[in-house]
């Protein structure tokens, strides 16, 4: 593993921890809509097959289409709503964690820094 420790030492700087917080919480957006992204995609290109097969069908199966893209676009929505959960719960969006901190000025004790 002697390839992997700069990467680890530099991972677990204090200035750098804030940063890929914030990049580990949108790789987790962006994953929690490809998903919901394939689903829209099956769901319209099923619908076509469908009103292809049975035309007489179409006033019913867009209703059903409808639905299940309300449903699957709820989740693109979840997944916003945890990313921000998770962004707030970290505490890094005002600097409240000491992972988030970043490290104070050399010459300066930490002390100091919490006392303003």
């Amino acid at each position: 593993m002697d390839v992997l420790d700069p990467v680890i030492t530099a991972a677990t700087q204090p200035n750098v921890q804030k940063g890929l917080q914030a990049i580990a919480l949108g790789v987790g957006a962006g994953l929690g809509t490809i998903g919901p992204g394939i689903g829209v995609g099956f769901i319209f290109g099923k619908v076509i097959e469908s009103v292809t097969r049975q035309p007489e069908m179409r006033d019913e199966i867009t209703s059903i289409q409808w639905l299940g893209f309300a449903l699957t676009e709820a989740i693109i929505f979840y997944a916003f709503i945890f990313g921000l959960i998770a962004f707030f719960l970290s505490g890094c969006w005002r600097g409240s964690s000491t992972a988030c901190r970043s490290p104070p000025p050399p010459g300066t004790s930490s002390s100091a820094r919490t006392s303003g």
